[in-house]
């Protein structure tokens, strides 16, 4: 059987992007039992960090549910980068069906019984204008701090005597944000046993390296905040190291938020592998946005 598809990405971190009608439940189950193999980045697969299927009436330009399916065949909870190729892919949909979308609009996603908004973002200062990417921003739940930092610091602590925990959130998946002093030959083995600490139901958390980031020059954000931007590598559960990780960029963003590296209302830039990321919460206990650029790359059919 074959299936139409579209490839996106945000900032590097890339997905399978495929809209499927409610009655196409064997196909979703196939998906997922081939996730791997579809997401393998050798002898000529598409490659990707997940899938996301959007679920839809044929005409529909609005999903009515999302479902992101990791790379190993799990399901995730939230993944903000994803969530923004979903607004991008949404747009083109509406582009298809002839169907417009008002700029600034918010747009419902339903991710496992979460609800995220996401915005199409038109009218922007001139420090977030882009020549080619498209802005997109999604508003993702307030960060909670975790009930199991204690807990994933003693374990980090038995895994390695060079990291240090620094926060742990929940953004409707798990979060731990650390500091690594070790080489970086050792790093990709320790991350790779930190990911597997299970809490919230989750068989994993997403685990975020960070380190202090001095903006560039050609910053959007450089004239915009004088504080709290951060370095950040990411490895995400379910996949491994990633370019970017939305959701875990807001994880980093409340940690500058909590320990006053930052004050609630002002941007905080996320330097992730794949580029630059932007969070804002204006204040404790609000939803927090993330905004940063989208893009399909390709489009293509799929057998399974």
């Amino acid at each position: 059987m074959h299936i139409d598809f579209e490839k996106w990405h945000g900032l590097g971190n890339d997905f399978i992007v495929i809209w499927l009608e409610p009655t196409s439940k064997e196909l979703f189950l196939s998906l997922k039992k081939n996730a791997s193999l579809l997401c393998r980045r050798d002898y000529g697969h598409v490659g990707a960090d997940g899938i996301l299927v959007c679920t839809a009436e044929k005409k529909n330009v609005f999903p009515t549910k999302v479902t992101i399916i990791n790379s190993d065949g799990s399901i995730a909870k939230n993944c903000g980068n994803g969530l923004r190729c979903v607004m991008g892919s949404i747009w083109r949909r509406s582009t298809v069906l002839n169907e417009s979308i008002d700029a600034d609009s918010l747009v419902e996603l339903s991710v496992e019984d979460n609800t995220f908004y996401g915005r199409y973002l038109k009218a922007l200062p001139k420090e977030f204008l882009t020549p080619s990417l498209q802005q997109v921003a999604v508003s993702m739940p307030a960060p909670v701090a975790s009930t199991w930092s204690s807990a994933f610091t003693t374990f980090a602590a038995e895994v390695s005597k060079d990291i240090k925990v620094l926060n742990c959130f929940s953004i409707g998946n798990p979060h731990a944000i650390a500091e690594w002093t070790g080489s970086n030959a050792h790093l990709y083995s320790v991350a790779s046993k930190l990911q597997e600490f299970e809490c919230e139901g989750s068989k994993g958390i997403n685990l975020h390296i960070v380190s202090k980031h001095t903006p560039e020059t050609n910053s959007r954000l450089r004239n915009m905040a004088e504080h709290g931007h951060k370095n950040v590598w990411v490895w995400e559960r379910g996949v491994g190291p990633t370019n970017a990780c939305g959701s875990g960029a807001c994880a980093v963003a409340a940690h500058a938020y909590a320990e006053f590296e930052a004050d609630y209302g002002e941007w905080v830039e996320v330097k992730m592998p794949g580029g630059l990321l932007w969070v804002r919460q204006k204040a404790q206990g609000e939803d927090i946005e993330l905004m940063g650029p989208t893009e399909m790359t390709f489009s293509g059919e799929l057998y399974i």
